[in-house]
């Protein structure tokens, strides 16, 4: 069986090839949008990755249409309530299209495979940080959603890297180059006041969830300013074991290992 797991993002589309048998990554493709319809970026990324019947799991932001075939609102793009509907009709008829999961609850399922940061860890936290906030729990291998989310809580304005630039754009009138880290690490003193607001709003943020679990993952964005030199600019406190994953590809293995579950569920010979 050929398993792909598509990680969808308000500004581009990242499509793996993953391996069923331990679900690692094996090649994968990458477009942002640039104006053009999600359904056809997504087509032409998984007609380069198909090979015979496929099973294909969707990590995707904003909220999901009932039926979990399209998304209903987002914050940051127009809406795609017939998403899935749209993309069968460009796809071959041996394709398997999963439901539409949360990015966040399947970043967190896929970081309990190798090499991500809950392997062997019983329950854990994943928030991860790009252009908006997502957050999935993990208990006992079961991945799911948590709420009230970031952004219904009215955080994800001070926690998303994406408001960390607009701060530094409102103060400088530029952008950070080549990143806002990467500024603070120079020694820019704009940059290194946001990102120190930043890591105080994460710190008050984790403290308001006070989650009772064994390890606290960061990742997307946030990952890297965990890792030195930048995490003494960043200066986040936790009560729980916290961190930083670089898996970009944790979304999609975590879509992809959830599609190929409800598949041999759904096909099963004893179904």
């Amino acid at each position: 069986m050929n398993l792909i797991g598509v990680d969808g993002g308000a500004s581009g589309a990242r499509v793996y090839r993953i391996a069923p048998e331990n679900f690692s990554v094996l090649e994968w493709r990458e477009q942002l949008y640039a104006g053009r319809d999600w359904v056809e970026v997504c087509a032409g990324l998984l007609m380069s990755l198909l090979s015979g019947p496929t099973v294909v799991g969707f990590a995707m932001p904003g909220i999901k249409t009932s039926d979990r075939r399209g998304i209903e609102r987002l914050n940051h793009a127009p809406p795609c309530p017939d998403f899935l509907d749209r993309l069968a009709r460009r796809l071959p008829s041996e394709v398997y299209l999963g439901l539409l999961g949360s990015d966040g609850e399947l970043a967190a399922l896929g970081e309990s495979v190798p090499p991500g940061r809950l392997v062997g860890v019983r329950s854990g936290y994943y928030l991860g940080g790009g252009t908006g906030v997502s957050e999935g729990l993990l208990e006992n291998g079961v991945a799911s959603p948590i709420a009230p989310r970031a952004w219904e809580l009215g955080w994800e304005d001070r926690l998303a890297p994406s408001a960390w630039n607009a701060d530094f754009r409102a103060r400088t009138g530029r952008d950070p180059e080549p990143s806002l880290e990467e500024e603070a690490l120079r020694g820019e003193p704009e940059a290194l006041a946001v990102l120190r607001k930043a890591g105080e709003a994460m710190s008050e943020f984790l403290a308001l969830r006070a989650l009772s679990v064994e390890r606290i993952v960061l990742g997307q964005r946030y990952g890297r300013l965990l890792e030195e030199p930048f995490t003494v600019l960043f200066p986040v406190r936790s009560k729980v074991e916290l961190v930083g994953s670089r898996h970009r590809a944790a979304p999609a293995v975590g879509a992809a290992m959830r599609a190929h579950s409800d598949f041999q569920i759904l096909f099963s010979p004893l179904s």
